[in-house]
C-alpha cells in the first residue's frame, strides 16, 4: 500500500521528533493539529514545535541541530507553512542567526500578522528573552512578589527584585543584542516592502500592551528608536492600569521624551 505524501510527511517529522527523545505515547501531533491551530500562530508546524522543545533555559539558548531543523522547515513547507509562519517560530523560540536566515525577509512576509496573544511582529522579536524565568527560590519569591502593574510593593521587595533583574540582565547581554539586530533587519526590511512599521509597533496586544513597554525591559537602543520616531506609546492595560518603566533600562535621559509622549517616567513600582 502506497503511503500518501501527507502521511509520509508526518511519520518523517514523527521519526526525527522521537530519534531525539521528544516522543512519548500521547505526545505526538499530527500537522492537522497545527493546521487547525493556525498556522500564523506559533508553533507553526512541526519546525516551530521542534525549537520550542529545543530551548536550554539552562544556557538560555535554543541548542537546535541546523541541519535537522532544515529538515522539518522543507517538511512543513511542503505541507503548508507559508515563509511567515517559518519566521514566527524562529521569532518566538530562537535568536540564532543561521536559524533566522533560513526565512528571507521579502515580499512573502506578511509584516502586519497577529500572533495568538495579540502581539505584532516587532512584539515576538523579544519572546526568548521572556522564555527565562527565574530558578532558585530566592529569585522565584523575588519575580512574584512584585506586581509591577501596581505600585503597592515595599522597598524591600523592590529591592530584591531589582538586584535579580541586574543579574538577569548581566546574563541575557548577548540575547538583547540579537534581539536588537533582528528587530532593526525587519524595520528595514518592512519599510522596503512598504509596510507602515510605526503603525504596527504601536498596535496593543490583547492585554493593551505596547512594543515600547516590552522593549522598556530590555533594549534602551529600542527604547531610544520608539521615542524618536511618531510613534504612541502611551497605554492602559485591560485591567485598567497603568503599565510601569524600569529606569535601568529606559534610561533618564528619555524622560522628557516620555513626558511628551503622556508617559510619566516616574511611575515606578512602590513609589507613591
Amino acid at each position: 500500500m502506497k503511503l500518501s505524501n501527507y502521511t509520509y510527511l508526518n511519520y518523517k517529522a514523527k521519526v526525527i521528533f522521537a530519534y531525539n527523545g521528544f516522543v512519548g505515547e500521547d505526545d505526538w501531533y499530527e500537522f492537522v493539529h497545527f493546521k487547525a491551530a493556525g498556522l500564523q500562530n506559533q508553533p507553526a508546524g512541526f519546525a516551530g514545535q521542534f525549537l520550542y522543545l529545543n530551548w536550554s533555559n539552562d544556557q538560555n539558548k535554543n541548542l537546535v541541530d541546523i541541519e535537522t531543523y532544515k529538515i522539518l522547515y522543507d517538511i512543513d513547507t511542503q505541507l503548508g507553512v507559508e515563509p511567515t509562519g517559518q519566521l514566527h517560530n524562529c521569532l518566538q523560540y530562537c535568536v540564532r542567526k543561521d536559524i533566522f536566515e533560513l526565512t528571507p525577509l521579502d515580499e512573502k512576509i506578511d509584516f502586519t500578522i497577529i500572533g495568538r496573544d495579540g502581539g505584532n511582529i516587532f512584539d515576538l522579536c523579544f519572546a526568548p528573552a521572556l522564555i527565562k524565568q527565574p530558578t532558585s527560590g530566592d529569585e522565584v519569591r523575588a519575580y512574584e512578589s512584585v506586581n509591577f502593574h501596581t505600585r503597592n510593593n515595599t522597598h524591600e521587595e523592590i529591592q530584591k527584585f531589582n538586584n535579580m533583574f541586574q543579574r538577569q540582565i548581566v546574563e541575557s547581554l548577548e540575547l538583547v543584542s540579537a534581539i536588537e539586530d533582528r528587530f532593526f533587519k525587519l524595520i528595514k526590511a518592512g519599510e522596503k516592502y512598504g509596510y507602515d512599521t510605526d503603525a504596527i509597533i504601536e498596535k496593543r496586544d490583547l492585554v493593551g500592551s505596547t512594543v515600547f513597554e516590552t522593549a522598556t525591559l530590555f533594549s534602551n537602543k529600542i527604547c531610544n528608536y520608539i521615542l524618536n520616531r511618531n510613534i504612541r506609546v502611551n497605554n492602559i492595560l485591560v485591567n485598567f492600569v497603568y503599565p510601569v518603566f524600569n529606569p535601568y533600562i529606559v534610561g533618564t535621559d528619555n524622560f522628557e521624551k516620555m513626558l511628551k509622549k503622556g508617559i510619566n517616567p516616574k511611575v515606578i513600582p512602590g513609589e507613591v
